[in-house]
This record gives structure tokens, C-alpha cells and sequence, in this order.
């Protein structure tokens, strides 16, 4: 199965910044991008070919409507930090949630308002995906990653994070300039 790695900062809220874990990332050799807000991967996320997309992160970020459409159901919502995922092309592919605590899936980490796409039947005529599923604190195996993009998602992930991991990466020089 090839996976394209999205990484929320906010994943690692209340925790230590996982330096090793991010470091094996920059070694994998993979493309990586980093992103201030998460929807702005989209563009990177759409020039690979996966079967699967693993986001880590404390949210979602995938939506049954439009907060704005006053209750109405829309293929199409608009594009932002909570519904990024809905405008990634599902069809014939996986969406796989890694979320890192129980209260995520208990609604503090969902962002959709009226029918959950993870219990969803058909979660295609919900959110556009063919599949999805919610695991917790679930890495997917390094060697089906295709690509990865990272987003710092100030706003949501803790400060003392952000402040870590942008001193970490300037050691690395393709990671230091965030779209």
C-alpha cells in the first residue's frame, strides 16, 4: 500500500517533541513539506500517487458539510484547517486518522457536525472517501510512505512544540522555509 504521511503538530500536544521520530522521516530521503496551516497541502498531497492517506493529528480535518451551509449537505465544502481532507480525491482510496487520545474520537478531535463519517455505512456519499478509519496513535510503516507533509497548524498546536521543532529543523536545510 503506498501512503501519503500527513503530520499535524498538534498530534504531539501536551508531549515532547519526537525528535527520533523526525529524524528517521529527514533520513527516509522522502519529499517533505512543511506548511503553516494544514489545508495548504493539498497541492503537494495531489502531484503523488497513494492508495492511502495516514494523517496524524488531534483533529480529523475531514467534515460531512459546510459549518456555513446552515444544516445543508455539500459534496464540496470550503477549504480550510478542518477540511482539508474533503478536497483530496478519495474515490477508490483510504483515509486513515491516527488520532493520539481517546477524547479525539469523543468529539474533541472530529470536525464533522451531523453524520460521522467513521460510522458512516457509506462514507463516500458523506465526505467523498471510499474508506475511512480512525486508529489510535498509529504510524504507518516507512517503507509505504510516498511523500510527507508536516503542518506547525499555529493556532492548535502547543507553542513550546512549534518552538522546538522550528529550531530542530534548521538543521535541515529542505525543511526550513514553510509554505
Amino acid at each position: 500500500m503506498k501512503v501519503y504521511l500527513s503530520i499535524d503538530l498538534d498530534f504531539w500536544n501536551s508531549r515532547d517533541f519526537p525528535e527520533e521520530y523526525f529524524e528517521r522521516l529527514v533520513e527516509s530521503d522522502l519529499p517533505i513539506i512543511v506548511v503553516g496551516q494544514h489545508h495548504r497541502l493539498v497541492p503537494h498531497i495531489r502531484q503523488f500517487d497513494f492508495d492511502a492517506l495516514a494523517n496524524l493529528d488531534y483533529h480529523s480535518d475531514l467534515a460531512d458539510r459546510d459549518s456555513g451551509s446552515r444544516g445543508q449537505f455539500s459534496r464540496q465544502v470550503r477549504l480550510a484547517c478542518g477540511t482539508w481532507v474533503n478536497h483530496v480525491n478519495g474515490k477508490n482510496r483510504r483515509y486513515i486518522w491516527s488520532y493520539p487520545r481517546q477524547a479525539c474520537i469523543q468529539g474533541s478531535g472530529t470536525c464533522h457536525c451531523d453524520h460521522n463519517p467513521f460510522n458512516h455505512p457509506h462514507p463516500e456519499k458523506v465526505c467523498g472517501w471510499s474508506q475511512v478509519e480512525h486508529r489510535m496513535l498509529w504510524y504507518p510503516r516507512l517503507k509505504d510512505v510516498v511523500a510527507i507533509g508536516i503542518a506547525i497548524s499555529r493556532g492548535w498546536a502547543d507553542q513550546r512544540l512549534i518552538r522546538h521543532f522550528n529550531k530542530w529543523r534548521l538543521k535541515y536545510p529542505q525543511l526550513k522555509k514553510a509554505a
